[in-house]
């Protein structure tokens, strides 16, 4: 018996590495066969070859510009795939691809689900291309199976908006920490400094220059502690930190950078709190869960994603966004906590994690989508599962 075909479309190989391990382990599981679609790049080698079944590579997708003639292409060229590929199951992530994969879908009668895992700016803010995007959006996904968010903000956005119904809309909690991999560490860093991290791309909104400002504050006041940031420069993204800014801020010792890392846990173990101001309307930001899993507190924002993370007061805490001031005394007071309170926080923080943002957890809910979706449309579907070992429909 064939197997039940799957087409993961994304914008990026990175993407694919970063987050979706959990997603391609589960549908391997199930026995699938899983056709990965993304442009290529360097981390292409890096994705597990046990994880996929053969790869597609999408040369017209500009993921972080507009361009009518572009998306016009990449949008004839999702249809070209699905034509040839005719999968049981496409699976489109992230706003472009969902986009004109819901349209693609439609022509060629593919059953297919969309995963945002965060709206962003445009569904939030912005005038023209906010409409312009919902407006897409409407059309797009109408007859998808299923639009699978992260967090109950963009679950409501898309009602309030009008661009799905409450029955079409799945709420993820995350794509899933390895709480093996990601786990409380002792400290291999010997300084009486108390340490504040900042992970993720240097971009404005990530709220990068109200950490700076903040730190300036606290660094007049004479108090001990570093500020250390990682993460690379996002040339495509209009709200970039110049490489000159960076310098001048490291010139002025407001900071220590440590540059881009592949793996993030040398740095958040020897932390002691981690700081996420973003302005950004996140999915449900990877990097806090992350310190989660390893027992560390964290600062971060009342914005859509990041609050869903925060227990104000039991593992971390909340500051308004674009509030320098307000960070800094959120700052100042994680470094006045007794040192058994800061690490109480964290603990509360792994429990967190451990009982909602678990691969297996989230690995389990993906299945029940991933099935539900299937048997909605095509009973042989069902049939075909239960001959390569699954046959509940959760």
């Amino acid at each position: 018996m064939k197997k039940v075909k799957i087409l993961h479309v994304e914008n990026s190989c990175w993407d694919i590495y970063k987050f979706r391990t959990p997603m391609l382990e589960q549908m391997k599981e199930m026995g699938m066969e899983v056709i990965l679609v993304a442009p290529l790049d360097e981390y292409f080698g890096r994705i597990d070859t046990a994880l996929y079944d053969g790869y597609i590579e999408t040369n017209t997708l500009k993921a972080q510009r507009i361009s009518p003639l572009a998306d016009l292409r990449y949008l004839l060229e999702l249809k070209k795939i699905l034509l040839r590929e005719k999968p049981d199951l496409a699976l489109f992530y992230t706003i472009k691809p969902s986009i004109y994969g819901g349209f693609a879908s439609q022509w060629t009668g593919t059953t297919a689900i969309a995963f945002l895992t965060g709206l962003g700016y445009t569904f939030y803010n912005g005038k023209f291309l906010r409409r312009l995007v919902t407006w897409m959006s409407k059309k797009a996904f109408r007859r998808l199976e299923k639009v699978v968010v992260l967090n109950k903000d963009d679950r409501q956005k898309l009602i309030e908006t009008g661009v799905c119904g409450p029955e079409k809309l799945f709420i993820l909690p995350s794509e899933g920490i390895d709480t093996i991999h990601f786990n409380p560490m002792p400290k291999t860093n010997n300084s009486d400094k108390f340490i504040f991290l900042f992970i993720g791309r240097l971009i404005a909104a990530k709220g990068i220059r109200e950490l700076i400002a903040a730190t300036k504050v606290l660094k007049s006041e004479g108090l001990n502690f570093e500020c250390w940031i990682v993460g690379d420069f996002n040339y495509a993204n209009p709200s970039v930190i110049s490489q000159k800014e960076l310098n001048t801020w490291i010139a002025e010792k407001y900071i220590r950078y440590l540059g881009p890392t592949d793996d993030v846990r040398q740095f958040i173990r020897n932390a002691d709190v981690i700081v996420l101001p973003s302005h950004f309307y996140e999915g449900k930001p990877r990097v806090l869960q992350e310190a989660m899993a390893m027992a560390k507190p964290i600062i971060t924002t009342f914005t859509p994603g990041c609050r869903e993370m925060v227990i104000h007061g039991e593992n971390g805490l909340l500051v308004p966004p674009g509030d320098a001031m307000a960070l800094s005394e959120a700052m100042r007071y994680m470094m006045e906590l007794p040192k058994e309170a800061i690490e109480n926080m964290g603990i509360n923080g792994l429990k967190l994690v451990e009982s909602n943002y678990s691969e297996i957890i989230c690995k389990s809910i993906f299945k029940t989508i991933i099935l539900h979706s299937l048997n909605t449309n095509e009973k042989k579907i069902e049939d075909k599962l239960s001959k390569v070992g699954t046959t509940e429909i959760m």
